[in-house]
């Protein structure tokens, strides 16, 4: 009989309860975890519940717990918060299964990091590699001999040709396109609708501008900035 997880859920959330519900689609199909409940620093939250699974306590209660033997399912959008959370738990002793739902489509030889997230209506094609931490939204799809580097995050809709690489905690919204065989830098982000066609350096920002952005300073976070006019 194939070992069930223990596990916990780190954030409540709308991502949180999003994840909850591709795992009870894993554990429909076999039985693989056995959720304990949510962990949240909401203190709104304190002794209730969400989608009747209930939460346990805040970080601070989990990182001083002696009990270590589950996995942690961290569930936060921020990938730069994400990745202290994620330290901060390793350095605990704590690891960190895989999330795929049993409708995404992943070749037999597609490599996958610690901690992926991988939803509902995904592909994911020949010779991929997938880093530690990426959260793959649903509806992706990723060609061939592609790259996505950790703490990478593609909202629904993402389609990423071949070849390429997508670097540490790049963000990449709802509906965008990458050419074949271009480079990402870390930390940037691509707005959603964007077709990206050329490499874009580290804090990149592209996005479409389709409508008009009132009191946005965006070279107040990024060193590159690239605007797609249709």
């Amino acid at each position: 009989m194939k070992n069930i997880k223990k596990i916990i859920i780190i954030g409540a959330s709308d991502f949180g309860r999003e994840v909850l519900w591709t795992i009870h689609d894993c554990n429909a199909v076999t039985k693989q975890f056995d959720i304990l409940g949510f962990v949240d620093d909401n203190e709104n939250l304190k002794n209730l519940s969400v989608k009747n699974i209930p939460i346990l306590g805040n970080m601070k209660w989990l990182l001083s717990s002696d009990e270590k033997d589950f996995g942690c399912v961290v569930a936060i959008g921020d990938s730069k918060r994400k990745q202290v959370i994620v330290k901060s738990l390793e350095e605990n002793g704590f690891y960190f299964p895989n999330i795929i739902s049993p409708t995404a489509n992943l070749n037999e030889d597609v490599k996958l990091g610690n901690g992926v997230i991988i939803q509902h209506g995904t592909i994911v094609s020949v010779d991929v590699k997938i880093g530690n931490h990426v959260y793959i939204n649903y509806n992706c799809t990723i060609g061939h001999d592609c790259l996505i580097n950790d703490f990478a995050t593609l909202a629904p809709g993402t389609q990423i040709n071949g070849g390429c690489v997508i670097d540490e905690r790049v963000y990449i919204g709802s509906g965008a396109i990458t050419k074949n065989d271009i480079k990402i830098g870390k930390d940037s982000v691509i707005g959603a609708g964007s077709i990206v066609s050329k490499d874009l350096p580290e804090k990149s920002m592209c996005f479409a501008a389709s409508g008009i952005l009132k009191n946005f300073k965006p070279w107040l976070f990024f060193d590159n900035i690239l605007v797609i006019s249709y």
